[in-house]
């Protein structure tokens, strides 16, 4: 079974996705930040040995050799003492996508109530 982010809402892989994943600390108070911030998206969280988070949850200036990494010449490698800060990055357009869904169904649902006759007056189509 791949490993897979911890994250409410992620579970990148590295195989499928082609992310960086990063295994849980062993120093306590820092495990214990991580553990914290999952559980802002996973109430009952309580990591594993095989827990991990994905880079999307890490801020650039977390990571020691960013610049390299981005030039493909070096794996990607934390700061000590760096906590993941990210939600999901997907989290804001799936947030708009909804708004959009949820106002699309309302605006059917209302031109359903007040009839059709309204709808085609208002997008513009006379009929007799």
């Amino acid at each position: 079974m791949p490993e897979r982010c911890v994250m409410g809402g992620c579970s990148q892989t590295r195989e499928k996705d082609n992310t960086t994943l990063f295994r849980w600390p062993a120093d306590e108070n820092l495990a214990s930040k991580w553990r914290s911030f999952v559980r802002l998206t996973r109430d009952k969280f309580f990591p594993s040995k095989w827990s991990v988070i994905c880079r999307d949850h890490f801020q650039e200036d977390d990571f020691e050799n960013m610049q390299a990494w981005k030039l493909g010449e070096c794996k990607l490698k934390l700061k000590a003492g760096a906590y993941p800060s990210i939600r999901n990055k997907r989290h804001a357009g799936e947030f708009f996508y909804n708004i959009y869904f949820i106002f699309l169904i309302l605006f059917f649902i209302n031109v359903h109530v007040i009839g059709v006759k309204w709808f085609y007056k208002y997008i513009g189509v006379h009929i007799k």
